[in-house]
């Protein structure tokens, strides 16, 4: 039978037909704020991944992480430096900007999950 809601067959129930006999009646879509909010732990998951890291990118050379979360947070990192007093590596800093783009495309999905 087709979802009520997205007009979708699911897989292992039988599309129903005016002229079939054995019409399914009563089988209900899955609730889509179930699939929501499955998609919501899976993308703070992802969130928490990247912060840790991030954090332990860092952490390798003796610096603290910082909130990975704030917007400016590659700009606030490059002025930064490590215990040696030296900025923080080029390299290193290329690889935790890319993880801050994965991170921060992960928390624009959960902002529109949650206001939906």
């Amino acid at each position: 039978m087709a979802c009520a809601v997205t007009g979708l067959s699911h897989p292992g129930i039988p599309v129903c037909s005016r002229s079939s006999e054995r019409c399914w009646q009563g089988v209900d879509c899955p609730i889509e704020q179930d699939d929501l909010r499955s998609e919501q732990e899976v993308l703070k998951s992802e969130q928490e991944a990247h912060s840790n890291t991030i954090a332990e990118l860092l952490r390798e050379v003796g610096m603290p992480a910082g909130d990975p979360c704030r917007s400016d947070y590659l700009a606030w990192l490059a002025q930064q430096r490590t215990p040696e007093g030296t900025p923080v590596p080029p390299r290193l800093l290329d690889e935790i900007a890319r993880t801050h783009v994965r991170l921060r495309l992960v928390m624009e999905q959960l902002a529109e999950i949650e206001e939906q």
